[in-house]
């Protein structure tokens, strides 16, 4: 009885390396997981070619991408930032591609995250210019939803609110109507929009009912009526744990 053998192997796709273990065995066919561990595991017959293994797997690359993010969400790990990383952003999958440069940022492109740092292998560099992009991009992309959302609730309140944006622990948002101020939470940039959303109709019904009533709820399920769904979803949807969470 023969012993299946293991090996870590990679190839590119758009430039974005993605790293698997192929293990060869005495199978007909290729079977291809995305494990609990986020491991990409490839099984294939002891005499297929390599070049007929990785045709497939580039054929399938962008069900790797997701299936990764899918379980690397679930896991709610800190991402390593590196080529072959995932990061869900607004509920789409987005490869990381690592550039050299004297000016460190982060690029969003097409499911891209190009990630610009004078050393690539420093962590701690890619994860600082990986936080700065969180927060503008969190502001850009919150801000828009929120500037749509206003126009169903127009003239109440009878301004745009002011709004700010923090990582926050415990709460995705915040409304202080008698300053006409509103709170987001940055995380909401790694979950679905539907689900910001929910969070941003949820603050600008507090503008009526600085409460959580029974009357509060009845006036944000006239905007969404599905909002219990909302609620769930968001709270059983894990966000990257980000070092330097607090600055």
């Amino acid at each position: 009885m023969s012993v299946a053998k293991a090996e870590s192997r990679s190839f590119t796709v758009n430039g974005e390396k993605i790293t698997y273990t192929l293990e060869r065995k005495t199978i007909k066919r290729l079977n291809l997981r995305v494990k609990r561990d986020g491991e990409i595991h490839v099984s294939a017959p002891t005499r297929m070619p390599l070049a007929t293994i990785e045709s497939f797997l580039r054929e399938k690359a962008a069900w790797i991408r997701a299936a990764h993010s899918r379980v690397m969400a679930r896991r709610g790990e800190t991402p390593t930032l590196e080529p072959g990383d995932v990061i869900v952003l607004e509920g789409v999958p987005h490869g990381v591609i690592l550039h050299v440069g004297n000016r460190p940022g982060v690029r969003r492109e097409a499911g891209v995250l190009h990630i610009t740092v004078t050393e690539p292998q420093n962590a701690a560099e890619r994860m600082q210019a990986f936080r700065r992009f969180v927060k503008t991009e969190a502001k850009r992309v919150l801000t828009a939803r929120a500037m749509d959302i206003y126009r169903e609730f127009a003239p109440h309140p009878a301004t745009f609110p002011t709004l700010s944006f923090r990582w926050m622990s415990s709460r995705w948002g915040s409304c202080t109507a008698s300053k006409n101020h509103i709170t987001l939470n940055e995380k909401l940039l790694f979950v679905e929009p539907r689900l910001a959303d929910y969070v941003i109709y949820h603050e600008f019904c507090h503008f009526k009912y600085q409460d959580h009533s029974a009357a509060f709820y009845r006036h944000l399920a006239s905007f969404l009526p599905d909002h219990a769904a909302a609620r769930a979803q968001l709270r059983s949807t894990p966000i990257p744990v980000l070092e330097g969470e607090g600055c």
